[in-house]
């Protein structure tokens, strides 16, 4: 299949528009699991939102406008612009209608008192069975210049076996068809959360990964797709000091309909370049600031690989 993915384009949206909460078998799951729920939004009409953070935008400016071309565009979400709620969002469940602001500008700037929510096209449009794993990649997660005591907690837990050699962790993860204890389950679904991630063995990660990935035809797209990042991010790496931190690898598919899936990189609020000049102004080594992004993008790769060896 073609490296644009088998993922569905909603179309555009209206200036003024009412959306509905995504009310899919495992919507409250993806919204309570993947994220902090009155922060991220999808919608049965194909969109999905987050809060807009500054940093955020001006990655997404660097990839698809300053240095247009080095990420291919299928490696990274589609960006749409930047929509408005007209009412608060905390209290939102599946299937419920929320008025919608939209400019196709994207920006964190607020308006009449409202955030700023960043709209992308969503992975998982049209799947009647969605399943998606969200890997958190490389070995750092805190900004540089943040606390001691933030940056010594958040790099103890990632210094742990086995993300310590992995430079990659699952965030979360929810799909159909797991019969193992190890995993929570709701209806058809099983799920992991953020404590699996941190805590797990080679031998629970290694459990997952079969159960997880096991449309072996698929594979070779998501390593594909995985090398390409790699690539790209250390080209920048070495060109203009990029580093992602707490940047995501997401995987999708459809568990009815297996030949639709996908892979993107995605979250980069904490994502930077010339990190030389934010060194220094903070007083941080420059080697403590490594992101060890491109290891664990092709360690993840060869993990999948040898899924294809079993």
């Amino acid at each position: 299949m073609s490296l644009e993915g088998m993922t569905n384009q909603p179309g555009p949206i209206n200036d003024k528009t009412v959306l509905h909460m995504d009310s899919r078998n495992g919507s409250e799951i993806k919204r309570k699991r993947f994220g902090h729920e009155t922060q991220n939004f999808s919608f049965n009409e194909g969109y999905f939102a987050k809060i807009a953070d500054k940093q955020e935008v001006i990655m997404y400016d660097l990839f698809y406008n300053k240095c247009k071309g080095i990420v291919k565009p299928y490696l990274l979400p589609k960006c749409l612009g930047t929509g408005y709620f007209n009412e608060g969002n905390t209290a939102l469940k599946s299937g419920d209608p929320i008025e919608v602001m939209f400019t196709s500008k994207m920006t964190s700037e607020p308006r009449d008192g409202h955030p700023a929510m960043i709209f992308q096209a969503d992975l998982t449009h049209g799947y009647e069975k969605p399943c998606l794993v969200d890997f958190k990649i490389g070995l750092r997660s805190w900004r540089v210049g943040s606390s001691q005591k933030k940056s010594t907690r958040r790099r103890n837990k990632l210094y742990t076996e086995p993300t310590r050699t992995l430079k990659y962790h699952i965030r979360a993860a929810m799909w159909y068809g797991s019969s193992d204890e190890k995993f929570y389950q709701h209806d058809e679904l099983c799920y992991v959360e953020r404590n699996f991630g941190f805590f797990c063995t080679k031998e629970e990660l290694d459990v997952f990964m079969h159960e997880f990935f096991k449309y072996p035809q698929q594979i070779p797209t998501y390593r594909k797709k995985l090398e390409e990042l790699a690539t790209a991010f250390q080209k920048f790496h070495d060109t203009i000091g990029l580093r992602i931190y707490s940047g995501s690898v997401v995987v999708v598919y459809d568990a009815a309909h297996p030949e639709k899936f996908d892979l993107r990189f995605l979250d980069f609020a904490k994502g930077f370049y010339h990190i030389e000049e934010i060194a220094k102004k903070f007083g941080e080594p420059l080697d403590a600031c490594e992101d060890y992004v491109v290891e664990g993008l092709r360690n993840l790769s060869n993990e999948l690989g040898k899924l294809l060896e079993q």
